[in-house]
């Protein structure tokens, strides 16, 4: 994930020294687009590399620092966080396993880095999706995080015990209870009671977060959303229109597109000799 001298490589920003927590004195300004609140966050990293200023701060910056990649579309790949410290089998159930890129955390753990796929989600307990079997083991598929080597906490390093490429997801991870969006019920049941004059923003909003399904299913967003935009006290002068809403949904998705897009090519990760196997 880093390179020898510490340059990141791909979706990688600084954690601080001996936690899990980002480093935030060093992370860029990105502001929440469902609070408007701007703070310092990794959070731009679901969406682009590293800049080039971003690499000379980090490595000039004094003292250690731990490191985190981005998992998800955008990074390239998703990890299986086994941890056996509470449970989790190691080997899975004997379930088969591609040989991949396999990194050991400080408590006796192990992240399995495998190439992205479309259609599944993210799953913090295996055991509740369709395997009972895979208790403490978590799917790390979309915009969160993991902590990859020279990193320490607790005294320990996470450590690179098969240095291979993020190998294709196994099959038996596609029998996974699917991605569902919440269906029209509950956002009928939350919204219809929003006032004129705060109907726009609330549209505007249950479409920035439908965007963030896999675009194949884009598509059917517009007309749910006017469905939606029916259950609210109207004008009857002046009502919402399926055109109206897809006028906006445009806009939201062109800007979607963007930063989806707004990425380099995936590069083989640059792994340091020490840290060789």
């Amino acid at each position: 994930m880093l390179a020898p001298n510490g340059t990141a490589t791909k979706r990688v920003f600084p954690i601080a020294p001996h936690t899990k927590t980002p480093f935030e004195r060093l992370l860029p300004l990105w502001t929440n687009p469902e609070s408007g609140k701007t703070t310092r966050s990794w959070k731009p990293f679901c969406y682009r590399d590293p800049t080039p200023d971003e690499i000379l701060a980090w490595n000039q910056h004094r003292g250690p620092l731990n490191w985190a990649v981005v998992v998800g579309r955008d990074s390239g790949f998703c990890v299986l966080d086994v941890d056996v410290k509470n449970g989790a089998d190691p080997i899975l159930g004997g379930r088969p396993v591609p040989r991949t890129l396999i990194i050991a955390t400080p408590h006796s753990g192990f992240h399995y880095y495998f190439r992205y796929r479309e259609g599944l989600k993210n799953s913090p307990n295996l055991a509740r999706d369709g395997f009972p079997d895979l208790h403490a083991v978590e799917l790390r598929y979309e915009g969160l995080y993991c902590l990859v080597p020279p990193s320490v906490v607790d005294g320990r390093a996470y450590e690179i015990v098969v240095d291979e490429l993020p190998a294709p997801l196994p099959d038996w991870l596609s029998t996974m209870s699917p991605y569902r969006p919440p269906g029209p019920k509950l956002y009928v049941e939350s919204l219809a009671s929003v006032p004129k004059g705060q109907q726009r923003h609330h549209l505007l909003s249950l479409m920035g977060y439908l965007l963030k399904m896999p675009e194949a299913t884009w598509s059917l967003i517009p007309r749910f959303v006017h469905g939606v935009a029916q259950t609210y006290d109207q004008n009857p002068l002046d009502p919402w229109t399926l055109a109206d809403v897809e006028m906006m949904f445009a806009n939201l998705a062109a800007k979607e597109k963007q930063a989806r897009t707004r990425q380099f090519p995936l590069r083989p990760i640059n792994v340091p000799p020490e840290m060789q196997r």
